[in-house]
């Protein structure tokens, strides 16, 4: 994967040094630098300007009118950068602590993790380091460690490299200092690794050094987000089973004890103090619900006269006996409930485990599927369409992750749609989404082709190329509305030219099945390939044969991937089959295709300028990128058009399958 890296300097009223930090990035990289002026009283770009003797045109200035505080600045930052396509920020403090020499440090690093979060960890044994500073640094650290076991290295420092995928979903609370801890602790939470690296730092003597940060409001703020995100990891804490179910019983044995009113708190400090995951010590404690406080002095009193003796003295919880009874009962319920979450959790565990597969597994027909091929068969189209009005609220309400994704998708193309508008159009989507499947288990059923296609402005050149070139031909296609309807099309329409289209899936062997499949002679064939697998070099065979081979670019699962620009934000997008193209002078088509209305398809294919004289000027990677950015417009072109006939129900902006 191409990175593309832009330093980020936040300025607030450091005119003496900022000057000096600009000139030495500039100095140290030929990466693009980004200025980010956070209201400082000299306008940094003007002070730039006047010091140095020549325009340069890497630098780009952006300021805020007013201080909106260092985390403010740093996220204008980010949006700035992906805005404008690049993958990495790496950001430097302005009051000179840093050296702009070891930028290459962190570049290194972060070049060798791509999806890692690089900090710069400060060597704090040097000249002029204030005490505060050193303590600073080991308190800020002990809380992020607690919210993040695997943290190690510096949480306090500035000098980071960020990978801006992850963060272009996110909204955050700080908007100060405190925005560096929170960050750190999010991404973190998302899965995004930290890796350190060994930095020097410079401190300033005395009066010599200019820090905007207030002991008072700024240790507030940070007190403050290190409570919240304490609760917050406690509260999402996934423990394995041993611990969850230790956690469990440990509640449990609290709960039985009659201090009504305190269990919460116990438990809270009991979560604190041993790392455990409160929701499961303190769902333990309801052992003690009101419906149940009669069960437990029934059991205290059996437990009691079974190991005295004689029924127990005194009132309930108030003397020995009871004591004893309480205990031995607390025993027995938290032994037995901790053994039925550690089964139940290990149980759900390796049903989790299947699910999570990074690549497709075999799939069965369940009943709402067969149920509607049953539709189709008696009693035709428009039928099955009839039932979607139930089938698709019900899968609407029930599928939390594919109205996740849907959201986001709706949140980045029509970022001005409220709440219920977003619901509605989303909807909408699955409302075609389901009506494009039932077209496609229509034409499934079908000896001919049973839909209209319209044709766009690529198809002469893609039949010409079929007609005439001895070699294959490589189709990047996407989860854009009817792709298998359109395969059904070229099946019908080429078939006399003795090709065969090979559609390449990532998963396990008989996990996809294509409409075409079932049908003798259909020229159609299944490639499937693991992550591990060398794809590209396995699918050269079938060019080499003149076949037509099609992959999925929206969607990457191998190790051949681009982080292009897409619907103003950075999209990640399969290279496999501009690779494969480049390693075998094929040519590359880009095939759209999506539903206009009852039995009608538009299908287009769009051949990628392989000889243009820009493409010609750039080396291999850049070639992949530019062709890659290619496709990721036309897609957003089409989106455009059609929002709702996107069905790539994944988080395609914020996470990946890798």
């Amino acid at each position: 994967m191409q990175l593309r890296f832009l330093v980020c300097i936040p300025v607030f009223d450091h005119p003496a040094t900022v000057v000096e930090i600009i000139n030495g990035v500039l100095k140290q990289t030929t990466d693009d630098i980004l200025v980010i002026d956070d209201g400082s009283n000299i306008e940094v770009e003007e002070l730039f300007n006047h010091q140095s003797n020549q325009a340069e045109t890497r630098i780009h200035f952006v300021r805020h009118e007013k201080n909106l505080g260092k985390g403010a600045a740093l996220q204008t930052a980010f949006r700035w950068a992906i805005k404008h396509g690049y993958t990495h920020a790496v950001t430097i403090d302005a009051d000179g602590q840093h050296d702009p020499a070891e930028i290459k440090l962190l570049v290194k690093s972060a070049e060798q993790n791509p999806w890692s979060l690089v900090i710069g960890d400060r060597q704090m044994k040097t000249q002029h380091v204030p005490p505060s500073s050193v303590f600073g640094k080991a308190f800020s650290n002990f809380w992020v460690k607690y919210q993040n076991e695997n943290f190690e290295g510096d949480s306090q420092s500035g000098f980071r490299v960020y990978p801006l995928f992850f963060l272009q979903t996110m909204s955050f609370l700080s908007k100060k200092y405190d925005f560096e801890i929170e960050v750190l602790t999010r991404l973190m939470w998302k899965g995004v690794k930290v890796k350190s690296t060994p930095i020097t730092v410079k401190y300033f003597p005395g009066k010599l050094r200019v820090t905007h940060f207030n002991k008072f409001k700024d240790n507030l703020r940070l007190t403050l987000l290190n409570t919240i995100l304490v609760t917050v990891s406690l509260l999402r804490r996934e423990d394995s089973p041993l611990k969850s179910s230790i956690a469990v019983a440990l509640g449990v044995f609290v709960g039985c004890y009659p201090v009504y009113g305190l269990h919460t708190v116990i438990v809270a400090l009991l979560a604190f103090l041993l790392r455990m995951n409160f929701i499961y010590l303190w769902m333990g404690t309801h052992i003690s619900t009101p419906p149940l406080i009669p069960l437990l002095i029934i059991g205290s009193r059996y437990a009691s006269r079974l190991y005295l003796g004689h029924p127990p003295h005194g009132m309930f919880g108030l003397s020995t006996d009871w004591l004893i009874g309480i205990t031995i009962l607390a025993v027995v319920c938290s032994v037995t409930a901790g053994l039925l979450v550690y089964i139940m959790k290990a149980s759900a565990r390796k049903v989790l485990k299947k699910k999570k597969s990074k690549v497709a597994v075999k799939s069965k027909e369940g009943l709402g599927i067969a149920f509607m091929r049953l539709m189709l068969k008696r009693f035709g189209l428009n039928t099955a369409y009839f039932f979607l009005y139930f089938i698709v609220p019900y899968y609407y309400v029930f599928s939390f992750r594919a109205r996740k994704s849907a959201s986001e998708y709706w949140k980045i193309i029509r970022p001005e749609l409220g709440f219920f508008a977003r619901q509605k159009k989303i909807l909408a989507q699955l409302f075609v989404f389901a009506q494009v499947l039932v077209d496609r288990a229509y034409q499934k059923n079908a000896d001919g082709l049973e839909f209209e296609i319209v044709e766009g402005n690529g198809i002469p050149a893609f039949k010409e190329d079929l007609a005439t070139t001895m070699s294959g031909l490589v189709t990047m296609q996407s989860h854009l509305g009817g792709w298998e309807i359109s395969m059904s099309y070229f099946r019908h329409r080429f078939v006399k030219l003795n090709k065969k289209m090979v559609a390449v899936m990532f998963g396990e062997g008989g996990a996809h099945e294509h409409s075409s499949m079932k049908h003798p002679g259909a020229h159609f064939e299944v490639a499937q390939f693991n992550q591990q697998q060398d794809t590209v070099m396995k699918l050269k065979k079938f060019l080499d044969r003149g076949d037509i081979v099609g992959l999925m670019s929206d969607r990457p699962v191998g190790r051949s991937y681009e982080l292009v620009s897409f619907c103003g934000q950075l999209g990640l997008f399969d290279s496999t089959g501009i690779r494969l193209a480049n390693l075998c002078e094929a040519q590359v088509y880009f095939i759209f295709s999506f539903r206009l209305g009852y039995k009608k398809y538009y299908v287009n294919n769009i051949r990628a300028p392989i000889v243009s004289v820009i493409y010609d000027r750039l080396n291999s990677e850049e070639k992949v990128v530019y062709i890659l950015q290619l496709y990721a417009q036309l897609l957003e072109s089409y989106l455009q058009k059609y929002p709702e006939q996107w069905f790539n129900f994944f988080p395609f902006w914020s996470e990946t399958l890798f």
